[in-house]
C-alpha cells in the first residue's frame, strides 16, 4: 500500500508543496498538465514562471489516473526532465515560433542530467529519496511522437505515447517493473544499472526524432489518515521526502 497524502485533489496538493518549498528551500512555479482538469490532473512545479518550460528540470505531481491501470487517487511524486526532438533534425518540420519551445539544443538540462546518470552523481539523491520517503523509488522512460500539426495549431495534445520502461531503482541496480517497450526502448528495458542508460539512449540514434520524458519517484495515493488507517503525508512531507532531494536538479 502506497503511503497516503491528506488531500482532497491534485490542485491543492501542489499548492501545499509550492508552500512548503518557499519556505525551506526556494520559490516554484505550479503549472497545470490540463487548466480544464486542474483539480485531478498532472500538476509541474517549475523553476521559473516562463512557458513552455520543456527544457528545465522539474518536480511532478502526476495523476495516475488512467495510467498502467492505476486506482484514480494514485499518485506518482517524482523528479522530471524531457528533451524534444533535435533542433537540428527536425527544425523545418515544425512551425519557427515554436522550435524553441519544443525541439532541444544544448540548453536543455536533459543533457546534463544524462552525465550526471552517467557518472553516479544521481546514485546519491535516488538513495536519499528512499530513505526519507521508505518507499521504493520508481524510475521510468518514456518515449513519445511529437504531433507537427498539432503543435502549428497551437491547440490540443501533442504528445502521443509509444512506449516507456519502468523500474524500481535498489541503490544503482534497476529491478524491471511493467513495461510496454518496443524497438526504441528495448535495449534500456534490458538495462541492469541506472549508470547504463545514458549510453541506451544515446546509442539509438532514431530517438534524436522523438520526445523522451525521465521520471523518478515515488507512488503515493490521496486520500486521508482516517481511511488509510495511518499517519497521512501532508505537502510538507511530499516536499521534503520525495522532491526536495532533487532540489539541485530543479533548475
Amino acid at each position: 500500500m502506497f503511503p497516503t497524502v491528506n488531500a482532497s485533489d491534485i490542485e491543492s496538493l501542489a499548492q501545499d508543496v509550492v508552500e512548503a518549498a518557499e519556505g525551506l528551500d526556494r520559490r516554484l512555479y505550479p503549472k497545470a498538465w490540463n487548466w480544464r482538469m486542474n483539480k485531478n490532473c498532472s500538476w509541474y512545479l517549475n523553476p521559473t514562471a516562463d512557458w513552455p518550460a520543456f527544457r528545465f528540470g522539474k518536480a511532478l505531481l502526476r495523476s495516475e489516473q488512467g495510467h498502467l491501470g492505476r486506482q484514480p487517487t494514485s499518485l506518482f511524486s517524482c523528479f522530471f526532465v524531457e528533451k524534444g526532438p533535435d533542433v537540428k533534425l527536425a527544425a523545418e518540420a515544425y512551425p519557427a515560433a515554436y522550435r524553441r519551445g519544443y525541439l532541444s539544443d544544448k540548453t536543455w538540462l536533459w543533457w546534463d542530467f544524462l552525465a550526471a546518470l552517467a557518472s553516479g552523481e544521481v546514485n546519491s539523491i535516488v538513495e536519499q529519496v528512499g530513505r526519507k520517503s521508505s518507499q521504493p523509488v520508481v524510475l521510468e522512460i518514456a518515449v513519445s511522437t511529437l504531433s507537427e500539426t498539432v503543435v502549428a495549431e497551437g491547440t490540443g495534445n501533442p504528445w502521443s505515447l509509444r512506449e516507456y520502461v519502468r523500474f524500481r531503482v535498489d541503490g544503482p541496480v534497476l529491478v524491471p517493473l511493467h513495461s510496454a517497450s518496443g524497438d526504441m526502448l528495448q535495449s534500456v528495458a534490458e538495462l541492469s544499472y541506472l549508470e547504463e542508460i545514458p549510453h541506451a539512449l544515446r546509442n539509438n540514434k532514431d530517438l534524436a526524432w522523438f520526445w523522451l520524458d525521465i521520471y523518478i519517484g515515488v507512488d503515493l495515493s490521496l486520500g486521508s489518515a482516517v481511511e488509510s488507517n495511518s499517519a497521512a503525508w501532508n505537502g510538507a512531507a511530499v516536499w521534503q521526502r520525495t522532491l526536495r532531494p532533487w532540489l539541485s536538479w530543479i533548475r
